[in-house]
Order: C-alpha cells, then structure tokens, then sequence
C-alpha cells in the first residue's frame, strides 16, 4: 500500500480500493481495538472511467461492510444502479460552492455548535 502503483485509467482506483478494502476486512477479521475513523472517498470515477468501470467502482465502495460508515462524494451516483441494498443515505448538493445554506445551518444550529464544542478546548 505504499508503494506507488503502475496502473491507467479506471484500474488505479479498483486496485486502491481492493488494497484498503483488504486492509479493513484484516481489521475486523482479527478483531483489532483500533478506532474505525469513516473512510472517504472523493470523486473515485475520475480516470475518465466507463460507465460500466464506474458501477463496478461505485459497487466495490458500497459492498464495504467492516467499517462502520463510508463518504462518498460522486457525481451522478443515481445513474449507475448501485447495489446498496437500501442501507445508504443520500445528501444532494444542488448549491454551486455551497455545501450548507442558511436555512440548513438555522435548523441544525444547536447540533453543529455542540459537534463544534466537542472537537475544541471549550468542549474539555
């Protein structure tokens, strides 16, 4: 896994997924007490993969079960018939350069500020 990889288009990413995908299911399968932070995955079709190389991709992230949650950030993630057996929750950004709006931030506020709290001095 520290190597650097040999491999073109749509193969770099089934090859780094399979590498960390292996790594997980070690973890669990020795049932190591390491924290499981989520693993997130940015834009993992964009080796100008196929439409067919980018379900197979999609697939291979959302069969990942010995980590208990998955970030996704894909385009078009509907188009390609992932099969997630109903078990992923969607969030649609249908704002340019904006991940949450005001209203959004007005309705979660109490959440995010003690989210906030936690991660920083005033939350010790």
């Amino acid at each position: 896994m520290l190597k650097a990889l040999n491999a073109q288009g749509s193969l770099l990413p089934k090859i780094i997924l399979s590498q960390y995908n292996a790594l997980f299911q070690t973890m669990a399968g020795m049932n190591s007490s390491v924290i499981r932070f989520p693993f997130v995955v940015d834009s993992p079709r964009e080796k100008e993969s196929s439409v067919s190389s980018s379900k197979e991709i999609l697939n291979m992230i959302a069969r990942i079960s010995s980590l208990p949650q998955v970030i996704l950030a894909t385009v078009d993630y509907d188009t390609f018939g992932v099969e997630d057996g109903g078990s992923v929750n969607k969030i649609y950004l249908d704002t340019q350069f904006s991940v949450l709006n005001e209203a959004m931030y007005t309705e979660r506020v109490d959440e995010i500020e003690g989210l906030y709290h936690l991660m920083t001095s005033e939350g010790k």
